[in-house]
Formats: C-alpha cells, sequence, structure tokens
C-alpha cells in the first residue's frame, strides 16, 4: 500500500504522513504550478482560458522557505520591536548576499 511505503521511506507516522516539510512543499508547489501552466483552457477564465497562475516557488522564495524556522526565532527574539521589521534583511537574512557569497 502507498501510505505504508510512505511512512517506512520518511520514518514518520500516519498523522505527519500529509505534512510536507521544506523542501517537499517546495517542490509540489512547483509541481501544481507546472501541472497547472499545461491544462488546456477553458473558455471564461481569465488570461485565455488558462484562469490565474498558480504560484511557483523561484530560488528565493525556496531560500526564505528553508530558513523560516530560523527567522520565525530571530523575530521572536526581537519580542514587541518585531512589528518594526519590514524586511528580511533586518533580521540577517539577506538573498542577495548569500547568493553572492555562494557564487
Amino acid at each position: 500500500m502507498w501510505e505504508e511505503q510512505e511512512i517506512q521511506k520518511r520514518d514518520c507516522d500516519v498523522s505527519s504522513l500529509h505534512d510536507l516539510r521544506y523542501p517537499r512543499d517546495v517542490a509540489y508547489i512547483n509541481r501544481l504550478h507546472d501541472l497547472s501552466s499545461k491544462a488546456a483552457p477553458l473558455h471564461g477564465l481569465e488570461r485565455e482560458g488558462h484562469g490565474r497562475e498558480a504560484p511557483y516557488w523561484d530560488e528565493e522564495k525556496a531560500w526564505v522557505r528553508e530558513r523560516f524556522p530560523a527567522i520565525k526565532e530571530a523575530s521572536q527574539k526581537l519580542g514587541m520591536k518585531r512589528v518594526e521589521v519590514k524586511r528580511l534583511e533586518e533580521l540577517g537574512f539577506d538573498f542577495k548576499a548569500w547568493k553572492q557569497e555562494k557564487n
């Protein structure tokens, strides 16, 4: 059975079988995007029958998603001052700097 194979492969219990954590969530969102972009157009939908474009998580969005637990922790450490934070860079998470350093 598929569920039993997944439970063994992912070393989880049935209650967390459908819990998509990074990087599976990124792959899932992008798979849905790819599938929906290939769907046949339907009369009456926007974008010439293709409807609203599904989200796609590019490299930067995937990078943020991977770091989300650390971003959340950094934000919580600020206490009420966290409401003043408007950009991830203010928390020490800079995709462009990371990308430049990586290359």
